[in-house]
């Protein structure tokens, strides 16, 4: 291996390091944002907590999470439908929901 292809894995050994430290926190802000949307539900938190698994669903199977990216999509497709509407779930609704985001929740990082 040359110098640059030494070079090129070290950064992303780095990039995968970097990711896996900052997932607690990302998670828990996606969890949060969820909580806050249980007890009030708001377009923009709704919003907010989409945008947060996007990234999550478009970054987590390149650093090594591919279920979790899966997870996140199925959540965010989910929330989806709730985006741009005045509609807010009813209880079976917010049951599919939850499970959906604790699929999310259970990675550690």
């Amino acid at each position: 291996m040359d110098k640059k292809e030494e070079l090129l894995k070290q950064q992303l050994q780095e990039l995968k390091a970097s990711y896996q430290q900052e997932l607690p926190e990302r998670l828990s802000e996606i969890r949060d944002l969820w909580q806050k949307i249980t007890m009030n539900w708001s377009r923009q938190s709704l919003t907010a907590l989409c945008t947060c698994l996007h990234r999550i669903s478009g970054s987590a199977a390149s650093f090594g999470y591919p279920e979790l990216s899966v997870s996140a999509a199925k959540a965010e497709q989910l929330l989806k439908s709730y985006d741009n509407t005045d509609n807010i779930p009813d209880s079976n609704q917010l049951q599919t929901l939850t499970s959906a985001l604790q699929q999310v929740f259970q990675y550690p990082g």
